[in-house]
C-alpha cells in the first residue's frame, strides 16, 4: 500500500470514530432525565389515533341511543297504509321502532294482514316481528328503499273459498302493478329495487272458506325475491303436518318456484314449481295422508315437477316406496313400488284431466315402461307386467264424479304372491304359482267401482304319495274375479275359479275364459266378510297350499261340496260340507 492510501484509509477510520461518538452522545441525551421530562406524554401520530377512536366512541354511542329517543310511531299509520297499497290488503301493526345497528332500518311488531271478506274473517298472515333494514345510498336520493325484510314466526293461511279461487290471487295480481327493479341490482333506478323477503318458524295453514283443514307445513323457511323485472323466486322449505293426528316424523318438504309477474291475470302467468318429498317412514306418511297408521311399513319419498300457468298446469310426479311390509312381523322379501304419474291441474287445481299413472309389476324398470307407453300409445298398447292408472277429475272437491281406468296385462302370478306373503306369516316363501293373469277396473261418476282379475293359473297339487307335483296344461285353472256393486246392496266381489283345458288356455279374452267347465269354486268377497264354495276337499287342498288361511278348520272328513265363511278377524267356519268316516272309525252293531 502506498503513502496516500493508507492516509486515505485513517481519515475514513476517524471520521467512522467521530460519528460513532456522536451516536453515543445523543443517546445518552436522549434518554437522560431533563430528556424525558421535555417528551410529550402521547405523539401527534398517537393524538390522531385518540381522536378517530374517540369519534366512533360518540358515533356508536348516538346509534345506540338516539333511536329510541326519536319518535317515529307518528309515521305508523303512514308506513302502514304504504303496505296496505302494495299488496291490496288492509294492515295492522303495534308499534314501530328505529334501528341502527347492526344495519339502519326499523322493526314493527305483531304485524297482521288481513283477509279479503271473500275468503273469511281470520286475517291472512300474522307475524310477532318483521325487521326491515334500509339501503343507505337510497337516501341521498331521498327515497327510502328496503333491501331486506324478515319475518319471525309468521302464520300464513292460504284460503281456497266456493268459487274456487285462492286469496294469494288478489295479493299476488296487486303486487304485480307496482314497478319494481331486480333484487340484486347494483345501482339505483327509476323504479325501487324490491326487498329480499324471508321468513323463518313459519306455519303455512290451509283453509276451504272458513274450514281450516288439518293440513300445515311448519318449521317452515322460505324466501321470496325478484331475480328480474319479469318473475319472482320463491323457495320454501318446511315440515308437513297433520293436527288431527299424532304424526311425528313426516319428513322434510322442500320446493322451489318461479312466477311471472307480467300481466294483471295470475291463472295466465309462466308458472314453474320443483318440489320434494324426502324419505320418510311410512307408518308416519300415512297419518299423514289418510289420517292413521295403516298398519304398513317402509320408506316412502316423492319428487314432482310443474310446468305451464296456475290455471293450466302439466304436473309429473314419482313416487317410490322402498321395503314395503306389514307392520306385525318382517316377511322373507319386501315389496318394491315405483310409480310415475302425470297430468294436467286446471282452474287453479280444480280440474285434472289426462292423467296417466304407471308402476311395473314385474322385471320391467320403469324407465322402460315409460318408453314403452309413450312409443305404444297411439296404438293403445301398454307394456306387459305394467300396471296403467288413467283418470279424469272435474271437480277435485267431488271426487265421486271422478272417472279412473285401470288396466294390467301379461303379469305374474308370483307378483301377486308377493303381496299376499306380505299380510300374512303362513305364505311359504316355496310356494310358486305358474301362468299369467290380467286385471282390470273402472269407476263411473256416481256408480261406483267395477272390475275384474283373470288368472289362467298352474297351481301347486297334492300328489298320490302325499307329495306335491305341478298341475299339467290340462290341469289349469282360471281364477275369474268380477266387482259390480248394485243399487241398495253392500258391494262384493264375485268369485268363480273353474278348470280349464289347454285349448282353453289358448283361446284370448276374458270372454273365452267364462266359457270352460263349470265352476268349480264360487264365492263372494267385501270389506266385511268372505264366502267360498268349494265343490271337492281337492280343490280345498289345492288352494290351501297356496293361501294356507283357506284351510283354517278345515273338517277332518271333508269331501264337499262345502262353503267356507269368514268374517274378516274371525275363525274360519264350514257349513254344508258332507263327511266321510274316518281311516279308524268303525260302527258297532248292537247284540240281540
Amino acid at each position: 500500500m502506498t503513502t496516500e492510501e493508507q492516509r486515505v484509509a485513517e481519515q475514513k477510520a476517524a471520521e467512522q470514530d467521530r460519528l460513532a461518538h456522536e451516536e453515543r452522545l445523543a443517546q445518552q441525551e436522549r434518554w437522560s432525565d431533563a430528556a424525558i421530562d421535555r417528551e410529550p406524554v402521547i405523539g401527534r401520530r398517537g393524538m390522531r389515533r385518540l381522536l378517530w377512536v374517540g369519534v366512533a366512541v360518540v358515533i356508536a354511542a348516538l346509534l345506540v341511543t338516539l333511536p329510541p329517543l326519536l319518535n317515529i310511531s307518528r309515521y305508523q299509520h303512514r308506513v302502514a297504509s304504504s303496505i296496505s297499497g302494495s299488496i291490496g290488503r288492509p294492515v295492522r301493526f303495534d308499534n314501530i321502532s328505529l334501528r341502527m345497528l347492526p344495519f339502519p332500518g326499523f322493526t314493527i311488531e305483531n304485524f297482521v294482514v288481513y283477509e279479503d271478506p271473500s275468503f273469511g274473517a281470520e286475517p291472512a298472515m300474522r307475524a310477532n316481528r318483521v325487521d326491515a333494514r334500509i339501503r343507505l345510498l337510497s337516501l341521498w336520493r331521498r327515497r327510502v328503499e328496503v333491501s331486506h325484510i324478515t319475518l319471525e314466526s309468521p302464520t300464513v293461511n292460504l284460503v281456497r273459498n266456493a268459487a274456487g279461487y285462492w286469496n294469494m290471487q288478489g295479493v299476488v295480481t296487486q303486487a304485480a302493478q307496482v314497478q319494481s327493479a331486480p333484487t340484486a341490482q347494483a345501482k339505483a333506478g327509476d323504479a325501487p329495487r324490491f326487498p329480499y323477503i324471508e321468513g323463518s318458524d313459519a306455519r303455512v295453514n290451509v283453509k276451504l272458506d272458513e274450514t281450516k283443514l288439518p293440513y300445515a307445513v311448519v318449521d317452515t323457511e322460505f324466501a321470496l325475491w325478484l331475480p328480474n323485472e319479469r318473475e319472482w323466486h320463491l323457495r320454501m322449505a318446511g315440515r308437513p303436518l297433520r293436527s288431527d293426528t299424532d304424526a311425528s316424523d313426516v319428513g322434510h318438504l322442500s320446493m322451489e318456484a318461479t312466477l311471472s309477474r307480467h300481466g294483471a291475470n295470475t291463472a295466465q302467468s309462466p308458472f314453474t314449481m320443483e318440489a320434494e318429498w324426502k324419505p320418510t317412514p311410512l307408518g308416519e306418511a300415512s297419518k299423514l295422508v289418510v289420517g292413521k297408521d295403516t298398519g304398513w311399513r317402509g320408506m316412502a319419498s316423492a319428487e314432482a315437477t310443474v310446468n305451464g300457468t296456475p290455471g293450466n298446469m302439466h304436473v309429473a310426479m314419482d313416487t317410490h316406496v322402498h321395503d314395503l311390509r306389514r307392520a306385525e312381523f318382517v316377511p322373507a322379501e319386501s315389496m318394491q313400488m315405483d310409480v310415475h304419474c302425470e297430468g294436467n291441474v286446471l282452474r287453479m287445481g280444480r280440474e285434472l284431466m289426462g292423467v296417466h299413472c304407471t308402476m311395473p309389476t314385474g322385471t320391467t324398470s320403469l324407465l322402460e315402461a315409460l318408453s314403452f307407453r309413450r312409443n305404444g300409445a297411439a296404438a293403445g298398447q301398454g307394456a306387459p307386467d305394467v300396471l296403467h292408472v288413467e283418470a279424469e277429475v272435474p271437480d277435485t272437491l267431488n271426487l265421486r264424479r271422478a272417472k279412473v281406468n285401470a288396466a294390467l296385462e301379461g303379469a305374474s302370478p308370483a307378483w301377486g304372491l308377493r303381496w299376499l306373503r306380505l299380510l300374512s306369516r303362513r305364505m311359504s316363501p316355496a310356494t310358486a304359482v305358474g301362468g299369467v293373469f290380467s286385471m282390470s277396473a273402472s269407476n263411473k261418476p256416481d256408480e261406483g267401482w267395477t272390475g275384474s282379475v283373470i288368472c289362467r293359473c298352474v297351481l301347486p297339487v297334492h300328489a298320490e304319495g302325499g307329495g306335491r307335483g305341478r298341475a299339467t296344461a290340462e290341469e289349469r285353472w282360471a281364477v275369474l274375479i268380477n266387482h259390480s256393486p248394485k243399487a241398495d246392496e253392500e258391494a262384493q266381489v264375485e268369485v268363480d275359479v273353474r278348470a280349464e283345458t289347454a285349448a282353453d288356455a289358448e283361446a284370448a279374452g276374458a270372454e273365452a275364459a267364462r266359457t270352460v267347465a263349470k265352476p268349480a269354486v264360487t264365492g263372494t268377497l267385501s270389506m266385511q266378510e268372505s264366502s267360498l264354495n268349494y265343490t271337492s276337499v281337492k280343490l280345498a287342498r289345492e288352494f290351501a297350499a297356496v293361501i294356507p288361511a283357506l284351510a283354517d278348520n278345515l273338517p277332518g272328513g271333508f269331501i264337499g261340496p262345502g262353503v267356507a265363511h269368514r268374517v274378516w278377524g274371525e275363525r274360519q267356519v264350514w257349513t254344508g260340507a258332507t263327511s266321510q268316516p274316518g281311516p279308524g272309525r268303525k260302527r258297532h252293531r248292537t247284540r240281540r
